[in-house]
């Protein structure tokens, strides 16, 4: 792993044209810095062509073409609708492993982002950050299968454990609509902890923007907050709280009840949405007012015709709420489950984040990275990622010996708990639910991660759990809340492990602190 060699300007130059739209050219710049590169040059200029030719309709509408060029610089004199934003400096030793073979899934990997959509600049980094336009990577089954639900109708019920990228799933559908028909409005409702904060959340997103307009109260709508200043919005928001306090119900129905009118199908997309369940639990009311709340919406989505729904929630929301007696009435939501990267995707897209970086990466430094993390957690990895670059413009070049170091020193490290603060934080939620049920989940949570890849009886954790809080109870719901917080899976023999090697190393180092 190094830096690319900015003063190289002499090399091949591989040129993929769309003549009917030039705005979609893209190339390759390899460096030759003498000779010995001629061999590999001739194994990576083959390696494009079949690639070209093995992704078939993907490519088929470019014309490929190669070009020695002395100066990089003055490209534009030999390709006159060459690209800059879109053209790409590689290194030839890139492409070719350590037996000599061309490196095809790295091929695969520039060419399909490049003929994948019209004008697409490369992905950059969005640590901690949701990742949108060209950032957002890879969620195309997902989002297809989001679509063809809501074109026939149904709500969705979106699950999978934190950092998976929920977030920027909703948040992309949200500006790359789903069908010209459909008007999409996010709504984040980390902070509701009961139905008026539900209403009130609707409410704020909702006059963020425009497009919104005729989902608000047509009151509001004409004061056309989205163009209002931070202050005046807070304003108007606290004057609707008010409004909604007076009887949220009746403010919700009539308000649905005109998006349903709307000139356009609604899709609302409630992000956070089992957070806010979880913490009106917490109240001495809440399962009271979560059954009545849920009865309302679960009513509500069967009398709208022209609103659908995207609800975020854990993999084990309906097991949590049935534990607490609560029947969630959400059989009629179509579950989508969003699983982690693969391990192509996940080398597709450091691929491209240091292309993007200016540095220069072979498989062997990309597998390294994969070996070191386990399967990858995509916050996590852009985590590492990011590490790994900035470390990299520091000294030019990193061996694997180094990036294991920067595993276990930086990133697993004294300073890691910024990274791993939203996971910290899980722990203070399971002491709300259970007096000292955070000392309880810190042993619980150690006994698993000590164990490594052997799994753990579940009996014998909550005897562990037990003998900390006192009681047996609260440990099936805290055991929930951790299989999406510590990505910790059950086998059939109700045995219990980490499936993160990440989680579990960092674990190990740090459950004492």
């Amino acid at each position: 792993m190094k830096l690319y060699d900015n003063g190289q300007k002499t090399g091949h130059l591989l040129v993929f044209q769309l003549p009917e739209s030039p705005g979609d050219n893209f190339s390759f710049f390899f460096p030759i810095g003498g000779l010995d590169d001629l061999d590999r040059l001739f194994k990576v200029n083959q390696g494009f062509e079949q690639a070209y030719e093995r992704l078939g309709q993907i490519c088929s509408r470019y014309e490929l073409q190669g070009i020695s060029i002395n100066d990089i610089d003055r490209a534009r004199e030999n390709v006159p609708d060459i690209d800059e934003k879109r053209l790409c400096r590689l290194e030839l030793y890139q492409f070719i492993d350590q037996q000599g073979e061309f490196v095809s899934e790295f091929a695969d990997a520039v060419m399909a982002w490049f003929t994948r959509e019209t004008r697409q600049v490369l992905p950059a980094l969005r640590t901690g950050a949701i990742a949108t336009g060209s950032s957002f990577f890879n969620r195309e089954k997902e989002r297809e299968e989001i679509r063809e639900k809501v074109m026939s109708g149904k709500s969705i019920l979106l699950q999978s454990p934190r950092r998976y990228g929920k977030s920027s799933l909703l948040k992309h559908i949200q500006q790359n609509p789903l069908s010209d028909g459909i008007k999409a409005c996010y709504i984040d409702l980390q902070g509701a902890k009961s139905a008026v904060d539900f209403m009130e959340s609707l409410i704020g997103d909702l006059m963020l923007s425009e497009r919104c307009a005729d989902c608000l109260p047509p009151a509001l709508a004409q004061k056309t907050p989205w163009e209002c200043l931070s202050h005046e919005r807070i304003e108007l928001k606290r004057i609707e709280r008010q409004n909604i306090k007076k009887g949220w119900k009746e403010y919700a129905n009539h308000l649905f009840a005109c998006m349903d009118g709307a000139s356009k199908k609604v899709l609302l997309i409630f992000d956070e949405f089992s957070y806010m369940l979880e913490d009106m639990l917490s109240y001495p009311d809440g399962t009271k007012e979560i059954t009545e709340f849920m009865d309302w919406f679960a009513n509500l989505r069967n009398e709208l015709k022209h609103v659908s729904f995207i609800l975020s929630g854990s993999e084990h929301l309906d097991t949590f709420l049935h534990r607490h007696s609560i029947d969630g009435r959400i059989d009629d939501l179509s579950p989508v489950h969003l699983d982690l990267f693969d391990p192509q995707t996940a080398l597709s897209l450091m691929l491209l984040l240091f292309i993007r970086e200016n540095i220069s990466v072979t498989k062997n430094d990309l597998d390294e990275v994969l070996a070191l993390m386990g399967e990858p957690i995509p916050f996590f990895l852009q985590v590492f990622v990011d590490l790994l670059g900035a470390e990299c413009r520091r000294k030019g070049e990193l061996t694997l010996e180094r990036i294991a170091e920067i595993y276990d020193k930086q990133l697993l490290g004294p300073d890691s708990k910024r990274h791993f603060e939203s996971v910290w934080q899980q722990l203070d939620r399971y002491g709300q639910h259970t007096p000292g049920g955070k000392e309880a989940a810190i042993q619980v949570l150690s006994r698993i991660a000590y164990a490594g890849n052997t799994p753990v009886d579940q009996k014998e954790l909550e005897a562990i759990w037990s003998a900390s809080t006192g009681s047996p109870d609260d440990f099936a719901d805290i055991l929930d809340l951790m299989k999406d917080d510590f990505y910790i899976t059950v086998n059939p023999a109700n045995q219990l492990a980490m499936a993160s090697k990440l989680i579990r190393d960092w674990w190990s180092k740090h459950s004492q602190e």
